[in-house]
């Protein structure tokens, strides 16, 4: 939906319809009682391949990024981590684009990630690299797929009784802070986080 107003009492407009750009579709899958289920997966990838034109695919059949947002599984985490005493609430998942030049910049990305991280008090449980699989890849595609890292994290020891909407601003302070850095350093061009939440992740494809 567009939204615009009136400036002042002329007829100027916020808005201008040939600078809009605003066609970007988002869909919303649930379930009736609230459950976590693989099922909402499967349909949420069914719906993006039943419309790749809205997720940018370039001539050489290359995406842009088109990816879904879902609730962090309590089940899949405390299985990723290990840790039968994880509890939602207590810990937040990160996502990442690493940059385009792999050999050399992958452990710059890194140590940015980890000193933020460590300034603001979030332990690190885990890294892990996100599974592709990349026979359903084009060679195109494969020359321009950024590796997906994702960081699993704890509560910092300040934040042990807050609650759960103060930690998620912690983290999203994190976030802006890594972003801030991430963003002016050109030789880790391609950078990028696709989320970091205690409470949602972003998937992408």
């Amino acid at each position: 939906m567009t939204t615009y107003s009136r400036l002042g009492n002329n007829d100027e407009m916020l808005y201008d319809a040939d600078l809009s750009q605003d066609s970007c579709g988002v869909g919303f899958i649930t379930h009736k009682q609230s459950k976590q289920t693989h099922d909402l997966l499967v349909k949420s990838h069914e719906a993006l391949c039943t419309i790749p034109h809205r997720g940018g695919m370039s001539a050489e059949g290359i995406g842009d990024g088109a990816g879904v947002n879902i609730d962090l599984s309590l089940t899949f985490f405390r299985k990723i981590t290990g840790l039968n005493n994880l509890e939602l609430g207590q810990f937040g998942v990160a996502n990442f684009f690493f940059p385009e030049d792999h050999d050399h910049y992958d452990s710059a990305a890194n140590e940015l990630v980890e000193r933020h991280f460590k300034t603001a008090g979030l332990p690190i449980i885990q890294w892990r690299d996100v599974p592709v699989d990349k026979s359903v890849l084009s060679e195109a595609s494969l020359k321009a797929q950024l590796p997906i890292k994702q960081c699993i994290f704890g509560r910092p020891e300040h934040l042990k009784s807050a609650s759960h909407s103060e930690f998620e601003t912690q983290i999203q302070a994190t976030l802006l802070d890594i972003e801030v850095e991430g963003f002016s350093r050109p030789e880790l061009h391609g950078f990028y986080p696709l989320s970091m939440s205690s409470r949602t992740q972003v998937d992408k494809g």
